[in-house]
């Protein structure tokens, strides 16, 4: 298989921007919420509307693959990074991207850093296409290990960007429920 070390990474951002783009479509409420949270325009049409356009260029990216769908997934993980920014600037700690539907996962500092390195691989994929879904299966032993690790990694970037924050504020509100405790007895 002639495929640049940015597809295993590549396909995996596309699976991750598929996942969320099928959410948004299906429950866009999320999204619309986090949108004027950070007082943007947030039309429920609008947010289907990005949804749709996540999921089209995952396709693309999965698909085809090439420098110019790598390059488009780049700039639109960047986006990502300045609205999370953005958000986490307007809302602080309490704000929640709704990237993923009904998540109450905050937007934090690794929420930012995640899609600034996405954007990073995607710039990367740009300079070193990744191969296209037709490459990756017509390899069979390469291939299927190629679409694990994506697979993996797509799983990686989820649990960074929701599971994480979630254990952070859980292991947040366990210690103040031990300070209060604590206070109570004496």
């Amino acid at each position: 298989m002639d495929a640049s070390w940015t597809t295993g990474p590549i396909l995996s951002l596309a699976l991750l921007l598929a996942v969320a783009g099928v959410v948004k479509l299906g429950r866009p409420a999320s999204a619309a919420a986090a949108l004027r949270a950070a007082k943007l325009p947030a039309p429920e049409l609008g947010v289907r509307a990005l949804g749709g356009a996540e999921v089209a260029l995952a396709v693309v990216v999965i698909v085809w693959g090439g420098p110019v769908a790598a390059a488009v997934l780049a700039l639109t993980y960047l986006g990502f990074a300045l609205f999370s920014q953005r958000l986490r600037s307007v809302q602080g700690r309490s704000a929640s991207c709704g990237c993923f539907g009904a998540s109450s996962a905050p937007v934090t500092g690794v929420h930012v850093g995640v899609n600034l390195v996405a954007a990073v691989l995607g710039a990367a994929g740009a300079a070193w296409a990744p191969a296209g879904l037709a490459a990756v299966v017509a390899a069979p032993g390469e291939g299927a290990l190629l679409l694990a690790v994506a697979g993996t990694l797509a799983w990686g970037w989820f649990a960074l960007l929701v599971l994480l924050p979630e254990v952070v504020v859980a292991m947040g509100a366990l210690d103040e429920d031990r300070v209060a405790e604590a206070r109570a007895r004496g």
